[in-house]
């Protein structure tokens, strides 16, 4: 019975925040926010966007969000988040539910010139290989130490911004994957002009 009262509690905490999200819509996005900052529980940064309205849309956003990954660890199928969505679109739906949802399969490398880069040396050292290999050996090691000074440029960890539009549930989530990856980069880049390249 508490399971049921716990998705239940959910569920109506999605809606009430579905239904403010069309009233403020319907309206016009009015930008005295006072009381929407009440309702959603949290600030709205009009400092970092645009205008006001975006500003009122990211915080919406935000705490969709949130209500959206409570609500599925409470057990509510993803159906019910369209079925139930008010004026937000499907494609609003899916992208809140992607950014609700544990980051199973997270890529932040691939944001990364960095990594564009490293890839790009491989497919010209390869393809290098083919006439002469001691020259891709040479190749690598010299992107080697330019790479590595350059890969220190990506943070350790990402920062707020990255981070803030993921549900505050699985933050944790996502800066262990940055972490991974940052890691492996660098991992990638040490091992360039180690070994013969393949032909």
């Amino acid at each position: 019975m508490t399971n049921e009262r716990a998705k239940q509690d959910a569920l109506d905490e999605y809606h009430r925040v579905v239904a403010l999200h069309d009233e403020w819509y319907a309206n016009g996005w009015p930008t005295d926010n006072e009381e929407l900052e009440t309702e959603l529980g949290r600030q709205i940064r009009f400092d970092d966007f645009r205008n006001r309205s975006a500003a009122v849309r990211a915080a919406f956003d935000e705490s969709l969000v949130e209500v959206i990954a409570d609500a599925s660890a409470a057990g509510i199928p993803q159906w019910m988040f369209t079925e139930f969505r008010g004026w937000l679109s499907h494609n609003d739906v899916r992208r809140l539910l992607e950014r609700a949802r544990k980051p199973y399969d997270v890529h932040p490398e691939d944001e990364w010139p960095q990594t564009a880069t490293l890839k790009a040396v491989k497919a010209d050292s390869a393809r290098i290989a083919l006439r002469d290999p001691v020259a891709a050996l040479m190749l690598e090691k010299s992107a080697r130490a330019l790479l590595r000074r350059w890969a220190k440029e990506v943070p350790r960890e990402p920062g707020e911004e990255a981070v803030r539009w993921v549900a505050s549930r699985w933050r944790a989530e996502h800066v262990k994957k940055w972490k991974e990856a940052r890691r492996k980069l660098l991992k990638d880049i040490d091992a360039l002009g180690r070994t013969e390249v393949r032909r």
